[in-house]
């Protein structure tokens, strides 16, 4: 779904100046009432403009609530908004009808700054825009970025949003959808080669101070950390294999699982026939054993291998990459900077 969806006019709430812009869709006019009313609570007034307004002039607003049905109605919007400079410092409000996110990445959530729905209480919906007001009286505070160079505007917008959200860290977020099974949104829309890069550049600077997350491991062929491990057999490397109780015939050395030795409620050797009467002397029950279905290897260990989910390469536990994954903390420069819109001195 894209803006044009949205049915116009957008409306602008004000508190003091601050403005919040609010966008809808058709089956969300119900729920107006109820943020007027929380809007009231939290004395705020409006006027109308246009979606487009918003999102080719985020700086003009203070903050944006998103009414939408579901979330394909509201990801696409954030997307949009979240890859500009500008547009990842704006506050954003969801307020969704219905939460279920077919056919949308689950991390899309973490575009917004608040996330309500129909069930939210009133309470909640008042705090949600406090907390819009707050960000936005404080990314007021933040001067446009001075430098030109796209990197270093980009990175100064990363600072600024640590700054503006008063964040004490920024930890990557679990993201099964990608490729090293984390994310840094709402930063990852940003350009570059991705928000680590410009992140790890900025604490090179000392405007960030990174601290040890986690260690995750890596595809050797795609760099991808979506891997399934699992044992195979060492000999013919399929994954139909088991760890179970096996017997071991003395008298022809057969050793296979027990099940596969009763006949007729009495054990009888499989390969042989021979009855076996006696465990000590006709046969042995040796410790729980790897076992091959489809070899009948049987006994030693089976080995660890990973497939990539995404090339599908195959791979031993011994040959996948690592990579640190790091937690990153604004400095006093790094905020001194996020205030004067320049990495050099104020």
């Amino acid at each position: 779904m894209t803006l044009t969806d949205f049915d116009p006019p957008v409306r602008l709430f004000s508190a003091t100046g601050r403005q919040l812009a609010v966008v809808r869709s058709s089956a969300q006019r119900f729920a107006e009432d109820r943020l007027a009313a929380a809007l009231n609570h939290a004395r705020m007034d409006g006027r109308t403009a246009s979606a487009d307004d918003v999102v080719a002039h985020p700086r003009r607003f203070r903050g944006l609530v998103v009414l939408a049905d579901s979330p394909l109605a509201a990801a696409p919007l954030l997307a949009r908004l979240r890859a500009t400079l500008d547009g990842v410092l704006l506050p954003i409000l969801v307020w969704l009808h219905d939460r279920s996110g077919a056919l949308v990445d689950p991390e899309w959530t973490a575009y917004a700054d608040v996330m309500i729905d129909d069930r939210s209480p009133q309470a909640e919906i008042v705090a949600g825009l406090v907390r819009l007001r707050r960000v936005g009286e404080v990314r007021a505070t933040l001067a446009s970025p001075a430098d030109a160079l796209p990197a270093v505007r980009r990175q100064l917008a990363m600072l600024q949003f640590l700054a503006s959200r008063e964040l004490g860290r920024l930890d990557p977020r679990r993201a099964a959808s990608r490729p090293l099974g984390h994310s840094l949104a709402p930063l990852d829309l940003l350009g570059g080669d991705g928000p680590t890069a410009d992140l790890d550049a900025l604490a090179r600077l000392g405007l960030l101070r990174t601290t040890f997350f986690d260690q995750i491991n890596l595809c050797p062929t795609c760099a991808d950390a979506r891997l399934a491990f699992r044992e195979v057999c060492a000999g013919c490397r399929s994954s139909d294999v088991r760890r179970g109780e096996v017997l071991h015939h003395y008298a022809c050395g057969q050793v296979a699982p027990e099940e596969r030795f009763w006949r007729d409620g009495a054990l009888a050797c499989p390969s042989c026939g021979q009855m076996l009467r006696h465990v000590g002397i006709d046969y042995e029950r040796p410790a729980a054993l790897f076992y091959c279905n489809a070899c009948g290897l049987a006994g030693g260990e089976g080995i660890t291998l990973a497939r990539c989910l995404e090339c599908g390469g195959e791979c031993t536990a011994d040959e996948v990459g690592a990579r640190v994954l790091s937690s990153y903390q604004l400095t006093a420069d790094g905020l001194a900077a996020a205030r004067s819109g320049t990495m050099g001195p104020p």
